[in-house]
């Protein structure tokens, strides 16, 4: 695990919350759309079945898109995860507040009770643990 993978774990959170909003948009309109196909009549104006199954086909592949990336990022979040289970207490609480929380060093310290300069010093050796694994 390496610093730069902590630091998106904010911006993949908020990736994913997205991924989670733009399929369940798609599936609705999948939803729509077949809905609409179902009770098309031969007459009924501009749409004929194959201009909607290549509206749902167009949809599903973009879902499926999608879908694929949502599962990467939740395979790196889980990684993510698992390299900080396997550190000490204190040291999963600063890694915590850094990169998922977002607070700064100040904040960090003040809430561990520790000195800045102790803070950043135990950052530096759990950023080492962390690359060894």
């Amino acid at each position: 695990m390496d610093k730069q993978t902590l630091h998106n774990h904010r911006a993949m959170e908020l990736e994913i919350q997205q991924l989670s909003e733009l399929i369940d948009m798609i599936d609705n309109r999948i939803h729509t759309v077949k809905t609409t196909r179902m009770t098309l009549t031969p007459k009924g104006g501009g749409f004929s079945n194959d201009s909607l199954s290549s509206s749902i086909a167009r949809l599903e592949s973009l879902r499926t898109l999608y879908n694929e990336k949502w599962d990467l990022l939740i395979d790196t979040r889980a990684e993510i995860e698992l390299s900080i289970g396997n550190l000490e207490p204190q040291e999963r609480l600063l890694i915590r507040y850094r990169y998922i929380d977002g607070l700064d060093w100040k904040d960090v310290s003040k809430r561990l009770n520790y000195s800045y300069r102790h803070t950043t010093r135990l950052h530096g050796e759990i950023l080492k643990k962390l690359s060894k694994k």
